[in-house]
């Protein structure tokens, strides 16, 4: 069975253009109030502001509550997993919390998934989500390994310039074993066309918007796992212009190259 790299990017970590992407057809504008809420859950998810992210998912999940349906439900529900995903790398939250918020995550996305079922960015995130519930329960590995591994295959055949698929795809080619089909120099390749599809989509579009931070920082450690200290450095760097209360590039990674 080809080992996910999902699972050991959990252990280490804390589109298509607008108009292309969620169950292939036209992405829809988040309303205000979702907008603004997702705005600020991205804001203290990369700042590292845990308790400000379980706030936002409290927010979303009683948004949820509300009579709603269709592609504003589709984005609470999404916002919902993204909050709970941003969690579990967070070294406050308990162990049994972790479990249960991933949980609800995996239900939460594959309802999105029951009505679009070629939603590539959920796709996307319930591969990240399941390859996380790996690493907190190895027991659970046999099952949603091969799960993990085909969601993000379909979504980058769905979508091959959805940049989170790419960044996403680009942490398993690189945490993955050679023998199980890894491959860094593939990694590198997908991170960058992450970034490039990220620089073609803009830095103001819609929500889902998320992973311009993540692709920097696992090019960084590509590059760094490459002995190009150098470029992992300057990848880092333009990771803290996105997120300069970032932690884990400030006292971790960037030292680490210096």
């Amino acid at each position: 069975m080809r080992i996910t790299a999902l699972i050991v990017a959990a252990l280490v970590t804390g589109a298509m253009t607008a108009s292309e992407d969620m169950s292939g057809a036209r992405q829809q504008k988040p309303d205000a109030d979702l907008a603004t809420l997702v705005s600020a859950l991205e804001a203290s998810a990369l700042a590292g502001r845990i308790e400000d992210v379980k706030r936002a998912r409290v927010d979303l999940l009683r948004m949820s509550a509300a009579p709603a349906s269709g592609p504003r439900a589709s984005l609470v529900r999404y916002s919902i997993a993204y909050a709970g995903w941003r969690m579990v790398f967070a070294p406050s939250v308990p162990d049994a919390e972790q479990v249960l918020v991933l949980e609800d995550a995996a239900m939460q996305l594959n309802e999105v998934l029951k009505t679009q079922p070629n939603d590539v960015e959920a796709l996307s995130l319930l591969a990240a989500v399941q390859g996380v519930r790996i690493a907190k329960s190895p027991e659970l590995g046999m099952t949603l390994g091969p799960e993990s591994d085909q969601l993000i295959e379909r979504a980058m055949r769905l979508a091959p310039s959805n940049p989170r698929a790419l960044a996403i795809g680009g942490q398993s080619a690189l945490n993955t074993p050679p023998e199980y089909g890894g491959s860094v120099s593939r990694a590198e390749g997908l991170f960058r066309a992450a970034l490039r599809a990220f620089e073609k989509q803009g830095a103001q579009a819609v929500w889902p918007n998320w992973g311009r931070f993540d692709a920097h920082v696992w090019l960084g450690q590509t590059l760094a796992q490459k002995g190009d200290k150098a470029g992992a450095r300057a990848e880092y760097e333009k990771a803290l212009v996105i997120a300069p209360e970032s932690a884990w590039v400030k006292f971790t990674l960037l030292p680490a190259v210096r």
